[in-house]
């Protein structure tokens, strides 16, 4: 609850609440176990060590990620405007031209962005790493993400996972 806005209050309980409805498909308890907090800052649950968890919120929406094999990393983000001045710090050139060329470009820089924040996530690193983002998703291998778009394109989504690794996710807008 330390966010300021409470539009991002909201997101935040939005994507415990899904942590919430997945400990109860998967684990079958009431609600969310002990959480405990890795060096990194990610969490994880403290007396189930083969449940692994990522959250995400942006405002309007919250997602969930979880897996019992290994871990996993999601990321949601509102579609907004490109800022080309983000864009070049972020993305390689590759990736630039990629999103230019792109129908919406606004909805293809999003796409990229939450694939490098789920590898972030799914590997512990979060923005620490950040020096790191415009070669990220080129020199990472052993990860499959997926992304998604909301029928509407007001929101994109990505889940990374180890290769072959099966996750649930659930979304919510």
């Amino acid at each position: 609850m330390q966010y300021r806005r409470l539009e991002d209050k909201c997101s935040s309980v939005a994507a415990w609440l899904l942590l919430r409805e997945a400990c109860q498909r998967v684990l079958g308890t009431e609600d969310v176990p002990e959480v405990g907090m890795g060096k990194t800052g990610k969490p994880f649950l403290v007396h189930v060590p083969d449940f692994y968890f990522n959250l995400s919120h942006t405002d309007g929406a919250a997602a969930c990620a979880v897996s019992r094999i290994g871990a996993v990393g999601i990321d949601i983000e509102r579609v907004k405007p490109l800022d080309r001045e983000v864009m070049q710090q972020v993305m390689n050139e590759a990736e630039q031209q990629q999103i230019l060329r792109a129908e919406r470009p606004d909805v293809e820089f999003t796409r990229l962005w939450t694939q490098k924040e789920s590898l972030l996530k799914c590997t512990a690193e979060g923005l620490t790493a950040i020096h790191t983002l415009p070669a990220l998703l080129t020199q990472s291998t052993g990860f499959r993400i997926e992304s998604h778009l909301t029928d509407d394109y007001r929101f994109a989504y990505s889940v990374c996972q180890e290769t072959k690794l099966s996750v649930e996710c659930l979304v919510f807008s």
